[in-house]
């Protein structure tokens, strides 16, 4: 019958054993045991991250006697449902026979380098569905927003004297902002906040584009202006953000439907609508007819 060849030996074993922590080992004892440990853990690292999503990807730890410290410390801290240290019954569980005592030892070390790698994972490593929260959202160079900023954020409700210096902040920023807004621009964010579809055929044609290109300006004038209000108020959280963004686009309807009312092609769209407008309305007033 052939010899089965083992990757450590009683003797590093024993040592480690005595010694309470690898470092206090011999040499040889240190390299069998840490090389033996870094094999289990990089073995069992990418089977349990495969799980998690984290297919095809070689997950390592910085350093193999890294591999060799998660098992020390949890043969110490971590305890059986009977309350003995892992490490105590890690040679506890042992018998007497020399061959068969290493063949046990081997095999409870890679029992607990399996929890070990479980633990590790469970802390290090984020499945592949999860996202952070600081990712920024959508493609290209433009500026975008992340999933933190969509949280809700806990913000006191807003006084008499609080609500109208934030209606001096965003009248102020929508009057810096409005110059920047191209014509089409103009149109489609006055027409959401108005409540007409993107998709109207007619709000097209006032706007010389293609219903595509409705919705294209309307994203990029929206991520700018949440960039421009972000970089003029860095320190405040986003539910502060939301709060201005959205008192800035009502101010920023009632400027824009200010400046839109006196073009032809505005009174033929409203007309077509059947869009009452009489002097004196603001953007929020005008009614259906």
């Amino acid at each position: 019958m052939k010899r089965v060849e083992h990757p450590t030996t009683t003797t590093a074993w024993h040592a480690w054993k005595s010694a309470c922590a690898i470092d206090l080992c011999p040499p040889e004892a240190v390299e069998s045991l840490r090389r033996f440990g870094s094999h289990r853990f990089s073995l069992y690292l990418n089977r349990y991250a495969s799980r998690m999503g984290h297919r095809g990807q070689v997950l390592r730890v910085a350093e193999s006697k890294d591999a060799w410290h998660l098992l020390e410390t949890h043969a110490q801290v971590g305890t059986t449902r009977e309350g003995k240290r892992y490490k105590d019954w890690l040679f506890a569980r042992a018998p007497d026979s020399p061959e068969a005592w290493l063949n046990a030892v081997e095999g409870g070390a890679t029992v607990l380098m399996r929890g070990v790698v479980r633990e590790y994972l469970r802390r290090e490593q984020a499945a592949a569905f999860m996202e952070s929260l600081q990712r920024p959202l959508g493609g290209g160079a433009e500026p975008s927003f992340t999933l933190e900023e969509l949280l809700p954020d806990t913000v006191e409700p807003l006084g008499e004297l609080a609500e109208n210096e934030w209606r001096a902040l965003a009248r102020e920023q929508a009057e810096r902002f409005f110059p920047s807004l191209s014509s089409r621009e103009r149109i489609v964010l006055w027409a959401r906040e108005y409540g007409i579809s993107l998709g109207d055929p007619d709000l097209a044609r006032w706007a010389g584009c293609r219903r595509s290109a409705l919705h294209g300006a309307h994203t990029d004038s929206l991520k700018r202006l949440c960039q421009v209000l972000k970089d003029a108020y860095p320190d405040e959280s986003p539910g502060i953000w939301l709060i201005l963004a959205r008192k800035t686009l009502e101010e920023l309807n009632q400027l824009i439907f200010s400046k839109i009312i006196v073009e032809k092609r505005a009174a033929r769209f409203f007309k077509k609508k059947r869009i009452q407008v009489e002097s004196g309305l603001t953007g929020d007033e005008v009614a259906r007819t």
